[in-house]
């Protein structure tokens, strides 16, 4: 997979979801693979940089391959 198809899924992940804690947490432990949970709200604008600029940057450079992917909005998920 190139860099902007796999940054192309990755910012749908972001955008319309990526997989629940539950589900990510479950893959983690299925495959034996670390778990990176971005926490944040879309209020904060720190919180925003990271799901939008960052994390798409991320798995452009192919630094997320290795890592189940969790997002968790505060003010919406408990």
């Amino acid at each position: 997979m190139n860099s902007v198809a796999a940054w192309m899924l990755m910012q749908a992940a972001l955008v319309s979801g990526a997989p629940s804690y539950e589900q990510a947490l479950a893959d983690s432990q299925a495959k034996g693979r670390p778990l990176l949970v971005l926490i944040g709200a879309d209020w904060c604008p720190g919180c925003r940089t990271m799901k939008q600029r960052t994390m798409p940057r991320l798995v452009q450079n192919g630094k997320l391959k290795s890592v189940e992917f969790a997002h968790v909005d505060t003010d919406h998920q408990e």
